[in-house]
């Protein structure tokens, strides 16, 4: 057997295929053509068998099999989003409802120790004990497939369904964590008014974030603002010109540049953080009247992303075939601003927002 190369969305198609399959001899063609031939394991009942073995078992566990299968097309559906996540933001696991995440304040931003005397008191550290709060909330969808989708038996669409309801779930989650940095951040009172001056902003606003005591990490910019930042710096189509062959800029001023196709969430003012209507992911806006916007940040400072349950089924299946029909996907997951403006609390922000 050969290593599986099929993606989680054809092992989906084929295993609904065989699992519907009018006959004997129409499943033994489909299990010899697309599974046997590859080394594909999976687990019922704690025991690791060949998927073939099992698509070929008269005690076939077809609600078993079928469920590994979903999950893994929800959750390739979902990657991109996931590996987004942990790239962009500080992200940590929580098991509560509610995540507390301690921060300094200006000046010291939890950055130093102090000095003591051989035996004397080590005094507690009053700026640690402010601190940005997280409220866990949980994302959902539906994998949209009717009774007549297995009826007409068209798999592929049920697979691609399936994937896309783990994008969906995903992409919402960038939305919250990409609202809670921009408001989190400190508006730019840079002029822009071109790609020359977009990027002369962008460094003097880098140097702004380090003043203030953090070290900036990452750069995250509209599609607008990518296009101009490509225009001002990458320099001709030729040969071996690998960034501008790849169409992006890498990175700025020594940070990489992400562009973000996902639009932030709009939040609801006054409303508690808690209350799953307070997001409406894609909703907000990122960038200005022209489209452009750039957001530097220090990523261990700005924005903490919380993850109670990652995407996964909401509910387990009783009847695959019945709640296949119906399946929910949901993560549970939060977000904060951690370092913003405020006074009050002697705090400054960690990230820059230049919009134009």
């Amino acid at each position: 057997m050969i290593p599986n190369t099929m993606t989680a969305r054809e092992n989906l198609v084929h295993t609904l295929e065989i699992l519907n399959a009018p006959n004997t001899t129409r499943k033994h063609h489909l299990i010899a053509k697309y599974i046997e031939p590859y080394d594909i394991p999976v687990v019922v009942d704690g025991q690791i068998m060949q998927k073939h073995a099992l698509l070929r078992s008269e005690t076939l566990d077809g609600a078993a099999l079928l469920r590994q299968d979903v999950i893994a097309a929800v959750n390739e559906g979902a990657k991109p989003a996931s590996e987004s996540l942990s790239t962009l933001y500080d992200t940590i696991r929580t098991r509560s409802n509610s995540v507390k995440i301690p921060k300094g304040t200006k000046g010291t931003l939890s950055s130093y120790a102090s000095i003591y005397a051989e035996g004397e008191p080590i005094g507690v550290d009053n700026h640690r004990m402010k601190s940005a709060e997280i409220s866990i909330i949980k994302v959902a969808d539906i994998i949209e497939i009717t009774r007549e989708m297995l009826a007409d038996a068209e798999f592929d669409i049920m697979a691609r369904e399936a994937s896309a309801a783990g994008t969906r779930v995903g992409n919402s989650m960038l939305s919250i964590a990409l609202d809670k940095l921009l408001t989190g951040a400190k508006v730019s009172t840079e002029t822009v008014s071109s790609a020359a001056t977009l990027k002369t902003a962008i460094n003097n606003e880098i140097a702004a974030i380090e003043a203030n005591g953090y070290i900036p990490t990452t750069i995250q910019v509209t599609p607008k603002a990518n296009a101009m930042l490509r225009d001002a710096i990458l320099t001709g189509y030729y040969a071996g010109n690998e960034a501008m062959t790849l169409g992006k800029v890498p990175t700025l001023y020594g940070l990489p540049v992400y562009t973000s196709t996902i639009k932030p969430a709009a939040t609801v003012e006054g409303a508690e953080e808690a209350d799953p209507d307070v997001y409406t992911p894609g909703a907000g806006t990122f960038g200005g009247t022209n489209n452009v916007g750039v957001v530097i940040y220090a990523k261990d400072k700005a924005t903490t992303v919380a993850i109670r349950e990652d995407i996964g089924f909401d509910q387990p299946f009783k009847d695959i075939y019945k709640d296949l029909t119906a399946t929910k996907v949901s993560a549970r997951m939060g977000a904060a601003a951690v370092h913003i403006d405020d006074t009050t609390n002697d705090d400054v922000a960690a990230a820059v927002y230049i919009k134009y």
